[in-house]
């Protein structure tokens, strides 16, 4: 067994060489590394950071849609949501989920800081999300319809989806 050359002498035999002796995969994996640090260099690396705090209305939804309308028309290569709501309206939470799935720029909601919560409509945005990201101490909430009237003006449940709430 000792007669037979190592592993690594064995195959030293066969790498190719170019000309003056360099292996020519070493070459080429240069080249690979040095194109792709210069295409990195001259890339614009855009981010778009939208922030939702307190309750989703009408104004949250159409914050958030123009916000993702802008990312693409700037070829944005990111949206992040940082999110903290107790919540909000059915109507605007589906008009953000739809702006989020029907996005071409991928988006990320970040419950933040510690201690946040996704709660109800939050919950349905972040699972719309491409990317769903919480800090250790943040929490999702429950996703069930609840109706949102004044008994004093109206003794039955509007039928309007507008005036109910998501969760």
């Amino acid at each position: 067994m000792r007669d037979q050359p190592c592993y690594h002498q064995r195959m030293n035999k066969h790498k190719r060489t170019g000309r003056r002796g360099f292996p020519v995969t070493r070459v080429l994996v240069a080249t690979l590394l040095l194109s792709l640090l210069m295409s990195v260099s001259h890339a614009e690396n855009k981010v778009v950071v939208l922030e939702i705090k307190g309750g989703i209305g009408v104004a949250t939804a159409d914050y958030v849609i123009s916000g993702i309308e802008y990312a693409e028309e700037t070829a944005a290569e990111l949206v992040i949501i940082d999110m903290d709501t107790p919540g909000g309206l059915m109507g605007p939470m589906r008009d953000i989920v739809q702006a989020i799935l029907g996005s071409s720029v991928p988006v990320a909601t970040y419950v933040t800081p510690a201690g946040a919560r996704a709660d109800s409509a939050g919950t349905y945005i972040l699972f719309a999300s491409h990317i769903a990201v919480m800090t250790p101490t943040s929490h999702l909430g429950n996703g069930r319809r609840r109706w949102v009237w004044s008994t004093s003006t109206s003794s039955t449940p509007p039928t309007s989806r507008s005036t109910w709430t998501c969760c």
